[in-house]
């Protein structure tokens, strides 16, 4: 084996070549795409370590066409948002492929695209929706002690979107969030009942090729709520929990809603009766007065006389 002359020969080598590595690195990577990466001994200690950087600069190209008052120049939008036109050219047009924004070809400006409009609504009717079930879900609990619950339909599901816990013992526990399939669920099968025939037939034809459910058999289903005004499931879907469940009239392009009142298994048989629980005038007086909330015509009448399970 040779030896070398200078003891420390090799590793100041190796030192260099590391360093050259570094260097290289970070010009390559400043090349292909400025303020990507760079390595860690030279990282800005402020940035978190999961931050992404494409990611955080097509929302800032992003956000500068939403604050914009009127459409933007590809040039006026790498400006604003200080990242180079070449990139911005190639968010836009990714943004562009999803609809986030849209371009003018005959001034080559761009605006924000119908996909975030669509988000925007969303997020506008559900805070609406919010502010008109919330006081009324938080009396009715108040009224029938038990657990109140509302949402509406989302790509197929039934999605709850407001809570009140009963205050009983052993009421039932339900989180925001929890998605129910619509046919398979009182809440879901209530919802669906405040949609048109034409859009009910869409819907649940696609909800039948997905489950080989029977068509006719959903619709007549559906029918039957709407013509009862109300949903009940008796432990089908968990055997701890019965539900009655009643539509909001359908308001404009909101999405379907219905309130609910869940009731340990135990407390279930004692809620029914022929005419229905003995909560249902409560329920369908809430549903009547979220729905005027909404902007539906109507009234929702006097609210109904406390009565009780005995």
């Amino acid at each position: 084996m040779v030896g070398c002359a200078s003891g420390g020969g090799i590793p100041d080598a190796h030192a260099r070549i590391r360093e050259w590595s570094r260097v290289e690195e970070r010009v390559v990577t400043a090349d292909q795409d400025p303020g990507l990466t760079c390595p860690k001994d030279v990282a800005d200690p402020s940035v978190s370590p999961y931050r992404v950087g494409p990611v955080n600069r097509a929302l800032k190209v992003l956000s500068v066409i939403g604050e914009a008052q009127g459409n933007l120049t590809l040039g006026q939008i790498s400006v604003l948002s200080g990242v180079p036109r070449s990139t911005v050219f190639k968010y836009l047009k990714t943004l562009e492929e999803d609809g986030f924004v849209v371009q003018d070809t005959r001034s080559e400006t761009f605006c924000v695209g119908p996909t975030l409009w669509r988000l925007s609504r969303s997020r506008n009717l559900i805070r609406l929706l919010s502010a008109a079930a919330g006081p009324v879900l938080s009396r009715l609990r108040g009224r029938i002690k038990e657990t109140t619950v509302w949402g509406l339909l989302d790509s197929g599901d039934f999605c709850v979107a407001g809570v009140e816990p009963g205050p009983a013992p052993g009421a039932v526990r339900l989180q925001v969030g929890t998605r129910l399939p619509a046919m398979g669920s009182a809440l879901g099968r209530a919802a669906l009942a405040a949609l048109p025939r034409a859009r009910l037939t869409h819907l649940l034809a696609k909800d039948a090729a997905r489950t080989s459910g029977h068509l006719e058999r959903m619709l007549a289903d559906a029918d039957a709520v709407r013509t009862s005004g109300m949903a009940i499931e008796e432990g089908e879907r968990d055997p701890k929990v019965w539900c009655c469940a009643v539509p909001v009239a359908s308001v404009g392009e909101c999405p379907p809603v219905a309130l609910g009142v869940l009731v340990p298994r135990l407390r279930g048989p004692r809620i029914l009766a022929p005419d229905g629980p003995y909560f249902l005038p409560d329920l369908k007086w809430a549903a009547a007065r979220i729905a005027r909330s909404l902007g539906q015509e109507g009234q929702s009448g006097a609210e109904p006389r406390a009565r009780s399970a005995s």
